[in-house]
C-alpha cells in the first residue's frame, strides 16, 4: 500500500495460511460466495499429496511426469477452515485461466489442456482433444464433490479458454483465443478471438 503525500496506513493481517503438498503449487484465482460465507481458491499443482478431504470429486494427481493438475479448494469465511478440495485434470498438463461461481455456488473453471483424457460428460459440445492443446470449460458442484458437466473447446493447433462470466439468467459466457488453427466457425487467419454463450446448467 502506497500513500502519496502522507504516512503509509497501518495494515493488519487478519488471516494467512499455506495450501499445498510436497511439490509446487500456483494459486491463480479466488472467487467469493458471500451468500454461503465461503471462498474458492484455485490454481495448479504438481503434488501427489495435495489436501483432498473425503468426498472430493478427484483425490488423485492425474498427470504424468509431475505435470500440472488443477486444484480447487473452498474455505469458510468465518473461521477459514477447509470445507472441500479436489484435483481436476488428465494425464498431461492443465492450466487454469478463469474461475467463476453461480448464484447457487456451483463452480466453473476454464483454461487449456494437452491431455487427451480430460474428464468430459455425455453430450459435451466437444468430447475430445483436437489441437496441440485445447480450451476446456468445466462445472463442479459447490462442495467440489461432483462433476456437473465438462467439455473441451477447440479445434486445430492452439486453443485457450481465458475468461468466464456468469449471467444470472443462467448462461455462461466464455472468452477464447485460437492461434494458427481457427475453430470451424471462425475462419480468420492467424489468431482469432471467440466468445461462447453456454447454458450454465448443462
Amino acid at each position: 500500500v502506497v500513500a502519496v503525500g502522507g504516512p503509509c496506513p497501518v495494515v493488519s493481517l487478519s488471516y494467512c495460511s499455506y495450501l499445498g503438498g510436497a511439490n509446487t503449487e500456483y494459486g491463480t484465482r479466488i472467487a467469493v460466495d458471500r451468500a454461503a460465507h465461503r471462498y474458492v481458491v484455485a490454481g495448479m499443482t504438481t503434488s501427489d499429496d495435495f489436501p483432498t478431504p473425503e468426498g472430493a470429486y478427484d483425490r488423485l494427481h492425474n498427470d504424468l511426469w509431475y505435470a500440472d493438475d488443477i486444484f480447487l479448494s473452498t474455505f469458510s469465511t468465518a473461521d477459514h477452515t477447509l470445507i472441500g478440495s479436489t484435483y481436476f485434470g488428465g494425464r498431461y498438463g492443465e492450466s487454469l485461466r478463469a474461475l467463476e461461481l453461480d448464484s447457487a455456488g456451483n463452480v466453473f473453471i476454464a483454461g487449456n489442456t494437452d491431455s487427451d483424457d480430460l474428464p468430459v460428460t455425455p453430450g459435451a459440445i466437444d468430447p475430445g482433444l483436437w489441437g496441440y492443446y485445447d480450451g476446456f470449460v468445466t462445472s463442479l458442484t459447490a462442495d467440489l464433490g461432483s462433476l456437473r458437466w465438462s467439455t473441451y473447446l477447440g479445434h486445430d493447433k492452439f486453443n485457450v479458454a481465458t475468461a468466464l462470466e456468469y449471467d444470472p439468467d443462467g448462461y455462461l459466457y466464455v472468452g477464447m483465443g485460437s492461434w494458427f488453427g481457427p475453430l470451424d466457425f471462425a475462419h480468420a487467419p492467424g489468431t482469432s478471438a471467440v466468445i461462447f454463450k453456454l447454458d450454465a446448467d448443462d
